[in-house]
């Protein structure tokens, strides 16, 4: 069974012939037989095989006689019994007990089984895998024993999972957990299958076993790797610790002791059973025999149940926790395939938390960490109110031929898609090309198998076909600011776009290359209006580009390149990116194909697609089967985003500024530059000059070759010199005005020397913090130290000689040395226009200076309450200003 097949179907007709099983619709069914004359049935493999034998039970009364299915001559046989309602056989444990729901393959592999608080469904995992790859959980419903698939979205997709191991249900939450021990993660799902959720991984090797306290809030599992240790963690995957991680080989099972907060766990190399507290003090031993083998155990009340693979042929036992010396045997001769054991009680399963309320809040999973539910969500991320889940707003995505999925660009460590996996059986069969609408969220894919370019939204909704019949198409572009999509066909060798904004489908054909070229890859710059792709013509390979309009076809890269595969640009540093899969390279070079540069430490096996975007560059390789990050500058700090991806394909950078080529910065002001602007790959600019020309201390200003100036001094662009403190002060000192050109004067940095000013002009270090304002802005004057009480600190920072404090003149730029001093009598200054004090400072002014738009108390204290003191004025009164004299400067109040 691969990811594509059905679940086992058993069907029976209606004239009650043989029951058939099928796997899927190529392979051979298994036949059960069954005759009016309740003959032994007996199961055929397929022709060659060997059938499967069966003996008939002798019954004390006669009645109702079950079916023994032995595998083999030596093996005890297995009890089934059938339903008086007719129902599919049911496998029973004993003759009296109640049947299990149960369903067995011919490789008689046995199944772990789970069970939830309110006797719900059981669930069961399939031991072994399906394809060698992965394997569906099965739940089995009721008598009818329809096999059901937990699903990994609300679309009833199958939850494939490499290897499980273990199961455990927190039954208060209604989620299940288990553990992967291929992927080495733990995750978690609701009971139907929905919101699959990676909860735990990193710093683990294989983990097995499993259990949880829901309770409590703790999640327990063990790790067989190569340091074998128990560990605990919060339901959330927080507060992770090793609470055993000596004298153990290899744990097989664990079970917990909800009363007391105990872990058990029996060890298959040692063959003991052992116990500890959940905080991993006072640890026990329980049972240390020889000549035992427990394999899985579980508790009910005060006794421990276990099986043992090698006792008696394959035993269930049980003892009182106090003595598991005093065991009781309750089933013998069972065989050594046993796997798991457990007491179904609703007695085991009680206890409250939040999440039992409405699920915490949450819209989709409710994690409970010992204190609150934690909200977390399969894909997205959750919102700022804590509960509800939001789509991520960038990601990676990378076709898988027959999906899409997606993965985190820069945190590794979270497992978790941003978007379910993208998917149909009708529309995509075989996806190579990678292309997106951000504004509109949508995708853009090739299919090669259906020759089709489809459309479909981020969250898989949407699936559309724009054009069919295009050949084979490896390489798509879409150009945000026209609407167009442009893609390569390798079939006829062309290049073609069809307009989006349009309703008429009509492709267009641009290029027409020739009868030896294979276009591949293919990327746009809007803002050169060109577009780039790769040429596997096995005679002259070379990465090609053209003007939207076909205009200038020129090759820019034909030497040292065999099979260019993938290519990407970066818009913010306008660089090439490109790999070549028969050299096993990724090479940088400029938009000319200039500068090239092999990013050395990076060594691709088969690079089939790129994307590029912050300080990483991304590829998928079909070597490696898998989807890998790298520094974009050198190609160091490898990182496996996913690993064991059969065919990976395309692959794209989705965010919203990924094709934005306008936040080029030397867009802005040339970059500062004043002849010509390029990019490093960081994407900051770097200047040069034209010829005749060359770059001057600073590195953005150009001037003729032949002209020298001192350091000191700034070289006018037609040759002159000038003082270096006169640049950038509003005054054109060189007769081009070049000392006052913005595009210089915003960016450049001071020389050594000189003190930058907040307004980016140079002044010489040694006329800082001299009391005088050398920068115009004051910025010489601020964050100056004042040593001793020879000095006054400004409010803003300047220092002054205390001399000058309340000496009645603003020497601080905001007054404050003639603020907080003793009041000062200004009526007497000029008697023929008597002078009133301001509020705050020391200043005197006319009274007719009040509201006048002039900031005369230097604090702006005349300029306030203007409409009260206009009101006196027009009423022919003088307002109440003074308070040392009179009253308060600015009061509403007037005199006659």
């Amino acid at each position: 069974q691969d990811e594509s097949a059905q679940p086992l179907l058993i069907a029976q007709d209606e004239s009650a012939q043989p029951l058939l099983i099928a796997q899927d619709g190529s392979a051979q069914p298994l036949l059960i037989a069954l005759d009016g004359s309740a003959q032994p049935l007996l199961i055929v493999q397929d022709e060659r095989a060997q059938p499967l034998l069966i003996a008939q039970d002798e019954t004390q009364d006669g009645s109702a006689q079950p079916l023994l299915i032995a595998q083999d001559e030596s093996a005890q046989p297995l009890l089934i019994a059938q339903d008086e309602s007719a129902q599919p056989l049911l496998i029973a444990q004993d003759g009296s007990a109640q049947p299990l729901l149960i369903a067995q393959d011919g490789s008689a592999q046995p199944l772990l089984i789970a069970q939830d608080e309110s006797a719900q469904p059981l669930l069961i995992a399939q031991d072994g895998t399906l394809d060698g790859r992965a394997q569906p959980l099965l739940i089995a419903q009721d008598g009818s024993a329809q096999p059901l698939l937990i699903a990994q979205d609300e679309s009833a997709q199958p939850l494939l999972i490499a290897q499980d191991e273990s199961l455990a249900v927190d039954w208060i939450a209604g989620n299940i957990y288990w553990t992967d021990p291929k992927f080495s993660v733990i995750e978690t799902a609701r009971l139907n299958g929905s919101h699959r959720y990676v909860v735990v991984t990193g710093n683990m090797d294989r983990p097995t076993s499993i259990a949880v306290d829901p309770v409590a809030g703790y999640l327990f599992w063990s790790d067989a790797g190569k340091e074998p240790k128990l560990e605990r963690a919060r339901l959330d995957g927080t507060e992770r610790t090793v609470i055993v991680n000596e004298s153990i080989s290899s744990i097989n099972d664990i079970a917990l002791d909800y009363k007391n907060r105990k872990v058990y766990w029996c060890d298959s190399n040692t063959n003991m059973i052992e116990r500890v507290s959940y905080n991993g003090m006072d640890r026990e031993t329980l049972l240390n025999h020889s000549l035992d083998n427990p394999h899985a155990l579980t508790l009910y009340q005060d006794d421990v149940f276990w099986i043992d693979i090698t006792h008696e042929r394959g035993s269930i036992k049980s003892a009182p926790v106090s003595n598991l010396s005093d065991f009781t045997v309750h089933l013998h001769g069972l065989g050594d395939s046993l796997k798991d054991v457990q007491v179904f009680s609703r007695d085991k399963q009680s206890g409250v938390n939040p999440c039992a309320f409405n699920n915490g809040g949450c819209s989709e999973l409710c994690l409970f960490n010992g204190t609150h539910p934690v909200c977390a969500c399969a894909h997205g991320k959750v919102s700022l109110d804590g509960k509800t889940c939001e789509d991520y707003d960038s990601f990676l995505l990378y076709s898988r031929v027959v999906r899409i999925d997606s993965i985190h660009m820069f945190n590794e460590f979270n497992l978790n898609a941003p978007f379910p996996s993208i998917q149909s059986k009708e529309f995509m069969r075989n996806a190579i090309g990678l292309s997106f609408d951000y504004r509109r969220s949508k995708i853009f894919y090739s299919d090669i198998q259906r020759g089709s370019i489809n459309q479909v939204f981020f969250n898989g909704s949407g699936h559309r076909v724009i054009v069919e019949h295009q050949g084979s198409v490896e390489g798509l572009a879409y150009e945000a600011v026209n609407n167009v999509l442009y893609w390569t066909c390798n079939n006829d060798a062309t290049i073609n776009h069809i307009n989006l904004t349009s309703n008429d489908t009509k492709v267009k054909t641009i290029i027409n290359l020739g009868q030896n070229d294979k276009p591949r890859g293919i990327e746009v710059d809007s803002c050169d209006a060109r577009m780039y792709w790769t040429n596997w013509n096995s005679h002259s390979p070379s990465i090609q580009r053209a003007y939207f309009t076909g205009f200038d076809l020129e090759s820019i890269i034909t030497t040292n390149i065999r099979m260019p595969n993938a290519l990407t640009l970066d818009h913010k540093a306008r660089k090439l990116y490109w790999g070549d899969a028969r050299l096993d390279k990724i090479e940088r070079a400029e938009y000319d194909g200039s500068n090239r540069i092999i990013l050395g430490k990076v060594t691709p096996q088969h690079p089939f697609d790129l994307a590029v975007y912050g300080d990483y560059i991304f590829w998928t390789d079909w070597v490696l089967h898998a989807v890998i990050r790298a520094n974009k500058y050198t190609g160091d700090d490898w990182v496996w985003l996913r690993k064991e991806v059969p065919r990976p394909m395309g692959i794209i950078a989705v965010a919203n500024d990924t094709t934005d080529c306008f936040s080029n910065a030397c867009l802005v002001l040339n970059g500062g530059c004043e002849d010509i602007c390029t990019l490093d790959a960081a994407g900051e600019p770097i200047c040069s000059c034209f010829p005749g020309r060359e770059l001057i201390v600073g590195g953005t200003r150009c001037a003729s070759s032949d002209t020298n100036c001192t350091a000191d001094s700034f070289r006018c662009s037609p040759g002159a010199c000038i003082p270096y403190h006169l640049t950038c002060d509003g005054i054109a000192h060189c007769g081009d005005n070049s000392d006052e050109d913005s595009s210089y004067c915003a960016f450049r940095v001071c020389h050594n020397g000189y003190f930058q000013c907040s307004n980016n002009r140079c002044v010489f270090d040694n006329h800082t913090c001299n009391n005088m304002n050398d920068c115009g802005d004051g910025s010489d004057e601020l964050n100056c130290t004042c040593t001793d009480e020879s000095h006054f600190r400004c409010a803003s920072g300047t220092c002054i000689l205390s001399s000058f404090r309340c000496d009645h003149d603003a020497d601080c730029l905001d007054a404050s040395d003639e603020m907080n001093c003793p009041p000062r009598n200004c009526s007497g200054l000029h008697r023929r226009a008597p002078m009133i004090a301001c509020n705050h400072t020391t200043a005197c002014i006319y009274a007719n200076w009040l509201c006048d738009g002039e900031n005369d108390c230097w604090d702006n204290s005349d300029e306030m309450n203007c409409d009260a003191i206009e009101n006196c004025l027009i009423g022919g009164q003088f307002p109440l200003f003074e308070l040392r004299t009179v009253s308060l400067v600015g009061s509403s109040h007037c005199l006659s």
